[in-house]
């Protein structure tokens, strides 16, 4: 499938996500909704992080990655 790029302010976004919310579960519009969100979301999250100077922070998929390579460290029970 192709795929578009729409480039608007938050307050844009924030308001088709306000009217797609309102719209009834019968339209189908829920699984549109969570794709802007979810589309809204980590581009503000790094816009965020960018602007603040932690581009360099991993991400939770990059430190879950990290974390499942790793082993645990053992507790001793009862010491």
């Amino acid at each position: 499938m192709t795929k578009i790029k729409l480039e608007l302010d938050v307050e844009a976004v924030q308001g088709i996500i306000n009217t797609l919310g309102q719209l009834p579960t019968s339209s189908g519009a829920f699984p549109l909704l969570c794709d802007i969100k979810a589309q809204a979301d980590a581009q503000i999250a790094a816009a965020s992080a960018e602007a603040s100077g932690a581009a360099d922070v991993p991400n939770r998929q990059q430190r879950r990655a990290a974390s499942r390579g790793a082993p645990k460290p053992r507790t001793e029970k009862g010491a």
